[in-house]
C-alpha cells in the first residue's frame, strides 16, 4: 500500500503551470519573474478560497498537491481548476493598467477582475473577447479579431454565437467593437484610447 506522501505532488514557482494544467491560460506570462507574482497570487487565492486544508490521500486513488514548508495539501476539483484559470485571466488584464504595482494591489485588483469575468456571457462572445484584451498588443477590437478568429473555440459547451459547425471561431470586427461598446456600458471594460483605432482595457 502507498503511503499518504506518495500520493502528494509538490507544488513549487517552477512547475505551477504545469500541474494546475494551466498552460493555455498562462501562456502569455513569459518571464519569471511575472510567474513568480502569478505564483504567489494563486497561492493566497487558495488560501482565501478555502481551499486548502490538511488531507490525507490514503483512501483515494486522487492527486493532492502539497504546498513545500507547509503541512498544507489540496486537491483540485472541476470549479477549482476554473477558478485558477480565471486569476490567470485577470492577471494579465491587471498587468496591462497596473503593471508593477505591489502584490497586494495586485491581489486586490485581480479579485475584482474575476468578479467581472462571471458576469460575461460566453455564449455571446464576451468572454472571449475580454480574454483577448489580456493576450495582445494593443488591444483594440482589430486584434481582438486577429486573435479569435479561425482559432478552434475556447468554449464549445456554450455553444457560442461566434462557433461554426466545425468548432472554429467566426468572429468579426462589427460584433467585436459592438461587443465591447455593451461591456463599457456595463463597466466591465473601459477605453483607454479613443482615437482610431480605440484601445480597450479591464475596468478595476
Amino acid at each position: 500500500m502507498k503511503s499518504p506522501r506518495e500520493h502528494l505532488q509538490t507544488l513549487t514557482r517552477d512547475n505551477f503551470v504545469m500541474v494546475l494544467d494551466l498552460g493555455r491560460a498562462a501562456s502569455h506570462v513569459r518571464d519569471r519573474e511575472r510567474l513568480s507574482v502569478l505564483y504567489d497570487l494563486i497561492l493566497e487565492h487558495l488560501k482565501s478560497s478555502g481551499s486548502l486544508s490538511l488531507v490525507g490521500a490514503e483512501s483515494t486513488g486522487d492527486v493532492a498537491f502539497r504546498i513545500p514548508g507547509t503541512a498544507i495539501n489540496f486537491r483540485i476539483t472541476g470549479l477549482l481548476q476554473d477558478s485558477l484559470k480565471d486569476m490567470v485571466t485577470a492577471y494579465l488584464l491587471v498587468e496591462r493598467i497596473a503593471a508593477g504595482r505591489h502584490e497586494l494591489v495586485l491581489a486586490g485588483l485581480v479579485k475584482t477582475v474575476m468578479e467581472h469575468l462571471s458576469l460575461l456571457r460566453t455564449a455571446l462572445g464576451e468572454r472571449c473577447i475580454v480574454e483577448s484584451l489580456g493576450e495582445i498588443t494593443p488591444a483594440t477590437a482589430e486584434n481582438v479579431c486577429i486573435n479569435l478568429f479561425n482559432n478552434f473555440c475556447r468554449y464549445p459547451k456554450a455553444q457560442c454565437q461566434f462557433m461554426d459547425k466545425e468548432s472554429v471561431c467566426t468572429m468579426q470586427l462589427v460584433p467585436a467593437k459592438s461587443s465591447l461598446q455593451s461591456l463599457e456600458a456595463k463597466k466591465i471594460v473601459r477605453r483607454i484610447r479613443t482615437l482610431d483605432p480605440e484601445e480597450w482595457a479591464i475596468v478595476a
